[in-house]
């Protein structure tokens, strides 16, 4: 299996299926998924502004990993609405993207926009929703090989 259609698989399996993740003493959320000789962790904290880290092993050996920021940029919004049409995006990856969701994607009044610059092993990203033309949620993220 390769590292790409790993981690899409683990995105879909967790945090993209709302799927609630597991909560410790210390407010930390988790995501774990694994397949074959692969693992993968998502880690994060917050929710209207949140901050998290993901990471992939292979063999037990961390191979890969993102750190990730985002918040809610609208008070206004429906958050559940927002999430929803974030996890839907995550589910909408287009071959030869990295990791998330399509590059443009509009539904409604809703709007998703990633952008990024890299590759898997080397990268900084953005992904922007808004909700009738205005910005609702911006997330960072970057990562790349851990060695």
């Amino acid at each position: 299996m390769k590292l790409t259609d790993f981690i899409t698989q683990a995105h879909r399996a967790t945090y993209a299926s709302g799927a609630s993740p597991t909560v410790d003493s210390q407010g930390a959320h988790r995501f774990n998924y694994e397949v074959e000789n692969f693992t993968y962790e998502d880690t994060y904290y917050g929710g209207a502004f949140f901050i998290g880290t993901e990471v992939v092993r292979e063999n037990g050996r961390p191979i890969w990993g993102m750190n990730y920021y985002g918040r809610i940029l609208n008070d206004d919004i429906n958050r559940g609405d927002l999430f929803s049409f974030l996890r839907e995006m995550l589910t909408r990856g287009e071959p030869g993207m990295l990791l998330r969701g399509p590059k443009k994607y509009k539904r409604k009044s809703w709007s998703y926009r990633y952008s990024y610059k890299g590759t898997l092993g080397n990268f900084t990203a953005q992904e922007t929703i808004k909700y009738q033309g205005k910005k609702a949620y911006i997330a960072h993220l970057a990562g790349g090989s851990i060695e």
